[in-house]
């Protein structure tokens, strides 16, 4: 509550990148009060748990899995590591998430992240948010 600017950017998903279908699942990512937010919120499909297991493909790597949390009503999970999933983010072109819903099959959604770096780029703020802070000189 430092009345500063909240900027919220969305990536709506497709469910795999050979039929290009499009999804309800969301990556959205928020810089507020000076901190960043990551979230992957599915197609209302139950997680289950309280910390899901979210495993992400960047670009053209190894698949890496990591333990997110989940939101309240256990359809969305949050990134606990969200400075360092944007600056990620703005390296690299796509991004291949799957999920494994209690209820359903695992679910595999595509986001394509071109064009992020540059949008991040209109607001300075969030930006610099980003950045290691400059070193520290030492006086003699």
């Amino acid at each position: 509550m430092d009345d500063s600017t909240t900027t919220t950017f969305s990536l709506l998903g497709v469910r795999d990148s050979a039929s290009d279908q499009p999804t309800n699942d969301l990556l959205i990512a928020r810089w507020r009060e000076g901190k960043w937010d990551v979230m992957i919120s599915t197609n209302h499909e139950y997680l289950g748990d309280r910390y899901p297991a979210v495993m992400m493909r960047w670009d053209q790597t190894p698949a890496e899995t990591a333990l997110w949390l989940s939101s309240s009503d256990f359809t969305a999970a949050f990134c606990p590591t969200p400075s360092t999933f944007i600056e990620r983010a703005t390296k690299s072109s796509r991004l291949v998430v799957r999920l494994f819903p209690k209820f359903a099959g695992e679910s595999t959604v595509v986001f394509d992240l071109t064009g992020l770096a540059a949008e991040i780029e209109k607001y300075p703020k969030a930006k610099v948010s980003l950045s290691p802070p400059p070193p520290v000189k030492k006086s003699k």
